[in-house]
């Protein structure tokens, strides 16, 4: 039961961090855009696709990860009743899943 707790307190977590990928994303689309608009030089201008996708990767992650987790968190316990082993194992990988796209969006936005 313990692992049941755990795996919901890390799904809402989850949505809680992904409302902050999803805040930057719009920030980084409105920068890119601002820059489009209002650039002068050719230094702004340059900004202007790199900034897009970056926006469009958080902006993606973001979505992917909020949609995904806010549906799960209400079947992770029909999922453990039915069988607990099989419901640690496909944690555990959407865990190493979940951290791999992170790592991703650290290196794309670096």
């Amino acid at each position: 039961m313990e692992l049941l707790k755990v795996a919901q307190e890390w799904a809402k977590a989850e949505v809680f961090s992904t409302r902050f990928f999803i805040l930057f994303a719009i920030l980084f689309l409105a920068a890119s855009a601002g820059f489009w608009q209002l650039g002068k030089t050719e230094l702004a201008k340059a900004y202007v696709i790199p900034m897009l996708v970056a926006g469009s990767l958080l902006m993606t992650i973001g979505l992917g990860l909020f949609f995904t987790n806010k549906s799960r968190i209400n079947q992770f316990e029909k999922a453990y009743h039915q069988d607990a082993s099989a419901f640690a194992d496909s944690e555990i990988a959407r865990v190493e899943s979940t951290l791999k796209e992170y790592t991703v969006v650290l290196l794309l936005s670096s």
